[in-house]
């Protein structure tokens, strides 16, 4: 064996590893851009980007022979929904064809990225921990320009005119979405601070799956910089969700059986009433929070204000309707028949704020238990079995579709797909360099010569 050939071809095989993580990342980045940057449907139709995002994966699938491995998850996912809008259109005698493709695509962009990274959860926490950075790039500036009384908003609002990607409320320039009324907040790349809340919510529950993959330094330096952004976000959602997660890292991993009932006493009479009172103290002190959530119930209530419903609480209320006459299967996605109870609403765009409950007026309850079930089964094995972990991981994501309608895009539709069985390549390999080939056919072994 020639040594300089030998170490030439370790040093192109670490590249390629190297060229194929970078990939990898793009995609898991490229999904996450999907799946809430308002730029994209300002600047160009979502349908016809959607359409070719979810060609060029197919084309990547069957490049790299994965297809026709995990195709079958996807046939029984979108077999168990395409039932459920099956029965809609019978019995609204309606049959929205662009609009249950549309859905279709959402759910297979969602499944072929999951499918075609290697370690979705790692590459997925290194994709929101740049994210995170981004965001702080553009919404620190921003934050100390006010704080020291610079108003920055007739720049951001001359900035969105000269884009033309401006909004009354906002103004998102695709690397960053500024919120008019509350300079303060920090989206990110997404529609609004919650989202971003909640993708980084997602990222650290991701996190500690992870957590024995990676060194302890770079467990540390994810664990701040996602809790910092976080935390910028002035979300109310991510502040009640943020608390749980912290308790899903911290571990409890008592082996004895004396220790294992002495954690539970220390959690249920010391840790969750302490919890409950820190989250109460918070909650009085923080006038955003407070604040907002009785603004919202009083709305509800009321509902005097045209954009009531559009709230977590009002759209609760709004969805609830809907989801008591039709508890099963839901009245479909097409605006005719899922706002067929308030008719003046059709033709206007809603923005509902409840994601679980829009999801299961649109589906009904079962879809929504296809939904959990789904993830509660990726999440079990991703989790080594764990089904305390898995359902108090499952609990927190449902908390977060109190706050937004992230089912409506292809990243959490992709959260069922999750800890599925991997295809017959673990890596999903670039296409090798002509001098690596060169190298390899070169490479003799006890006489016998080795190919690429």
């Amino acid at each position: 064996m020639n040594p300089a050939a030998t170490a030439r071809f370790r040093l192109s095989r670490v590249e390629q590893s190297k060229r194929t993580r970078r990939f990898e990342l793009l995609l898991v980045l490229l999904v996450l851009v999907y799946s809430g940057n308002p730029v994209l449907g300002i600047v160009l139709p979502m349908e016809p980007m959607m359409v070719s995002l979810a060609v060029f994966l197919a084309g990547l699938m069957v490049i790299h022979r994965r297809l026709r491995i995990t195709i079958r998850d996807f046939t029984v996912m979108a077999g168990l929904f395409g039932v459920i809008l099956f029965v809609q259109c019978v019995e609204f005698s309606f049959y929205p064809v662009v609009t249950i493709c549309g859905f279709l695509t959402r759910l297979f962009i969602g499944y072929a990225v999951v499918r075609l990274v290697t370690n979705f959860p790692l590459l997925y926490v290194r994709a929101m921990f740049y994210l995170g950075i981004l965001s702080l790039m553009f919404h620190i500036p921003c934050f100390v320009l006010g704080f020291a009384g610079h108003d920055p908003l007739p720049m951001l609002t001359a900035l969105g005119e000269l884009m033309g990607t401006g909004k009354p409320w906002s103004v998102p320039i695709f690397f960053h979405t500024f919120i008019l009324a509350q300079l303060d907040r920090n989206a990110g790349v997404f529609w609004e601070p919650g989202a971003l809340a909640g993708y980084l919510t997602l990222a650290l529950i991701f996190l500690w799956i992870i957590k024995r993959q990676i060194s302890a330094r770079d467990y540390w330096r994810y664990l701040i910089v996602l809790s910092a952004v976080l935390l910028s976000t002035i979300s109310t959602t991510g502040y009640v969700a943020y608390p749980l997660v912290l308790v899903l890292h911290h571990g409890w991993r008592a082996k004895e059986r004396g220790r294992l009932i002495g954690g539970a006493l220390l959690a249920v009479y010391v840790f969750l009433p302490l919890l409950i009172m820190v989250s109460m103290y918070v909650y009085r002190k923080a006038p955003f929070l407070q604040t907002k959530i009785e603004h919202q119930f009083y709305e509800a209530k009321a509902q005097e204000n045209p954009g009531w419903h559009q709230a977590r609480v009002g759209s609760l209320v709004f969805d609830w309707e809907y989801i008591r006459r039709r508890p099963l299967t839901g009245w479909g996605l097409h605006e005719n028949t899922r706002y067929a109870l308030h008719p003046h609403f059709i033709g206007v765009p809603q923005g509902m704020g409840n994601g679980m409950s829009d999801f299961m007026a649109d589906f009904g309850v079962t879809g929504m238990l296809v939904w959990v079930t789904a993830v509660y089964s990726g999440l079990f094995k991703l989790t080594k079995g764990n089904r305390v972990k898995s359902l108090f991981i499952i609990f927190i994501l449902v908390l977060l579709l109190q706050g937004e309608a992230f089912l409506g895009f292809p990243l959490f539709l992709g959260l069922m797909f999750l800890g599925r069985r991997q295809t017959v390549s673990q890596k999903m390999r670039l296409p090798t360099m002509p001098v690596q080939r060169q190298i390899g056919r070169r490479l003799c072994f006890q006489g016998r010569q080795i190919r690429a």
